[in-house]
């Protein structure tokens, strides 16, 4: 009788599930592998509550949530519980890891210092770095702390770095003076967006009017995304053109100061604040133009999404290149004022209806 393959033990860890790009990789890197050969734990620090989370419950996916388990025992007002998650949460986490006994520990974002601590000393270490390695690692003092811990984690323990591309890659090997960091692009799901309709028959069902223009922006409300020059651009479009609609998927720490400058602008009826979604192949459907100003991005899950969908986008010239993979990317500097990025993206609208593209 054969012996039965020993299936390999993968944890992804990362702080939880706010459905940003990182979340969304993760997301997908779970649902994705071989079962068969691959048992998936997910640890998170917390519990957003998101779609993902029950996504992953869904599919059979453990989910482990270290403040959700430290705030079952330790009863109270929130401070207490904030003050138990600071001084308890690694010592949680060392715990849960040490029981599972992985072969592998992949870990996302700023949480470099969680794993010096609590990683077994046999087990295989990943870290995917998911933006500017100067933006996340910047000069604030945890940013700092938590790159000092990847460091040591990189020359003593043998931690294997994964950039999104080329360029993140080389900055990566000379931050960290290795030569081994492993390029691997960012994916989606095809089929979502093969499926999803077809976009005036979207727009008909969801009584939207044909020659209305959908600007659209998928992403977290953070100051890197630069939605305040968003919002500039999109009021330019709308003074040329009044059938004009702005659509803002995401949530995030600045959403409210730009539902302010909205209504100061005196356009709050012509932009939509859709929030969280699960629906994005939908949504982009219907969409003319994706417009993304960012500061810097990784390699944006968002703008490969909208060119599966066949939405051109309008996008600043600081996101990586091999975020493009068709003809539907126009970069532009971030020097442009708003008119060249209104004028810019109402030329690439035009364009794509008249020729039907």
């Amino acid at each position: 009788m054969e012996q039965l393959e020993k299936k390999l033990k993968v944890i992804q860890f990362i702080h939880g599930f706010s459905m940003g790009g990182a979340e969304t990789l993760v997301k997908n890197y779970c649902i994705l592998f071989d079962k068969d050969k691959i048992e998936t734990i997910v640890i998170c620090l917390m519990n957003h509550h998101s779609p993902y989370d029950q996504e992953l419950k869904d599919k059979g996916i453990r989910v482990i949530y270290i403040y959700d388990l430290l705030d079952s025992v330790m009863k109270g007002p929130m401070i207490i519980k904030k003050i138990s998650h600071r001084l308890l949460g690694k010592l949680l986490l060392r715990s849960v890891i040490h029981r599972l006994k992985p072969d592998i520990i992949h870990s996302h974002l700023t949480l470099n210092n969680y794993i010096e601590f609590a990683a077994p000393n046999n087990t295989k270490l990943f870290h995917t770095v998911h933006t500017d390695v100067n933006l996340i690692w910047n000069k604030s003092y945890a940013r700092q702390r938590d790159f000092r811990s990847a460091k040591r984690l990189v020359t003593k323990r043998g931690m294997i770095l994964i950039a999104l591309h080329n360029e993140m890659c080389n900055e990566v090997n000379e931050l960290f003076r290795v030569n081994n960091t492993i390029v691997l692009n960012n994916g989606t799901f095809i089929e979502q967006y093969q499926d999803a309709g077809e976009k005036y028959a979207l727009r008909k069902k969801y009584n939207i009017d044909k020659e209305a223009y959908i600007i659209g922006h998928v992403g977290r409300f953070a100051h890197i995304k630069n939605h305040d020059f968003l919002i500039d651009v999109f009021n330019s479009i709308y003074e040329k053109h009044k059938r004009s609609y702005l659509w803002m998927i995401g949530d995030g720490s600045l959403r409210e100061d730009i539902q302010t400058k909205v209504k100061s602008m005196g356009v709050e009826e012509q932009v939509i604040f859709w929030g969280v979604r699960t629906d994005i192949p939908q949504l982009l459907k219907m969409m003319d133009i994706l417009i993304m100003p960012s500061f810097k991005e990784g390699l944006s899950v968002s703008l490969v999404e909208s060119q599966i969908a066949g939405i051109p986008s309008l996008v600043s010239d600081t996101i990586a290149k091999e975020s493009s993979i068709s003809n539907l990317v126009h970069f532009i500097s971030l020097n442009r004022d708003k008119k060249d990025w209104a004028k810019k993206a109402m030329e690439i609208i035009n364009t794509k209806r008249k020729f039907n593209i």
